[in-house]
């Protein structure tokens, strides 16, 4: 299904809505940690009304319809944290 939705997309056919992305909600002692998976390693995570973007590609998702990122991190960005 979501090799389908990668294939529309590129075809110029409509991105998927923001709130049909497969999600899963953890529970936290700080609340729910909703991880969301929009395509290949781009994924959106949001807790505590704060919301993360990893790989953002706007091929996959219509961004002006998401959460407002309060961090975007990019492969190279994710490569600097791994080696702390």
């Amino acid at each position: 299904m979501i090799i389908e939705k990668i294939r529309q997309t590129s075809r110029g056919q409509e991105k998927q809505d923001p709130n049909k992305f497969e999600r899963d909600v953890i529970k936290t002692d700080i609340g729910e940690l909703k991880i969301t998976f929009i395509g290949h390693g781009t994924l959106m995570l949001e807790c505590g009304g704060k919301a993360i973007h990893i790989d953002p590609r706007s091929e996959l998702a219509d961004y002006s319809r998401m959460p407002r990122a309060d961090a975007i991190f990019r492969p190279s960005s994710i490569e600097s944290l791994i080696t702390l």
